[in-house]
This record gives C-alpha cells, sequence and structure tokens, in this order.
C-alpha cells in the first residue's frame, strides 16, 4: 500500500503554454521551486475543481513562456 507521501509524488498539475496544455507530476515543481510549493500547499477550499492547476479546464497559465521552451524544461526535469 501507498503511504500519502508516496502519493503525491504522483500528483499531477496542469499548465497552458501558449495553446498547449501539459499534465505533469507536480513534485519536481515543488522540489525546485518555493514559489510552486507553496501554491501546491494551500488549503483547498470550496469547488476544489475549479483550483488552478487541479485539471486542464483549469490550469496553470504560464503566460510569458513558449510552449517549446516549456518543453524542454519538462524533458529536463523529467528525463525519459
Amino acid at each position: 500500500m501507498m503511504t500519502n507521501e508516496e502519493s503525491t509524488l504522483w500528483s499531477t498539475v496542469f499548465f497552458k503554454v501558449e495553446d498547449t496544455i501539459f499534465q505533469v507530476p507536480q513534485h519536481r515543481f515543488k522540489e525546485y521551486s518555493e514559489v510552486f510549493a507553496d501554491m501546491f500547499l494551500l488549503p483547498l477550499a470550496g469547488d476544489v475543481k475549479s483550483v488552478e492547476g487541479k485539471d486542464k479546464e483549469h490550469p496553470i497559465a504560464l503566460e510569458s513562456y513558449r510552449a517549446a521552451d516549456f518543453k524542454a524544461l519538462v524533458k529536463l526535469l523529467y528525463p525519459p
């Protein structure tokens, strides 16, 4: 049986970069970014489905980035 700590390792987050939606594991973003770590720790209140990044209908929008650059970052964080 998986413990709570292990199950959070596989939690995913959705990002929208340009016109592309990326669904990626959140653990590296939490590990390397205090901003994302804090964002993912925020308590969930009310409608959980509307929480930014929880699903593809409510992704975290990264306005100033190109999809190709974000894809390269994801490959760096999660090598095949």
